[in-house]
């Protein structure tokens, strides 16, 4: 598929960590994102919360594990 670089592990550990921030049960990730954008997941998971800035967040967090990504 083209797909050059594996940054899924990275990418569960980021909403894990974002997850257990707030309180929430691993499933309810799974639930709500339904395999969309990460967007799409935040408002699914609470139409209140300021989904914009939490997928800034977590983008900024992404950013800061570069490191760990695999080629």
């Amino acid at each position: 598929d083209g797909v050059l670089v594996d940054s899924m592990h990275v990418v569960r550990r980021l909403w894990r960590l974002w997850a257990e921030e707030r309180g929430l049960e691993p499933g309810a990730l799974s639930a709500a994102s339904k395999g969309g954008p990460g967007l799409e997941t935040l408002r699914n998971l609470d139409p209140a919360l300021d989904a914009e800035a939490e997928a800034e967040r977590l983008s900024a967090w992404e950013h800061s594990f570069v490191n760990e990504v695999s080629t």
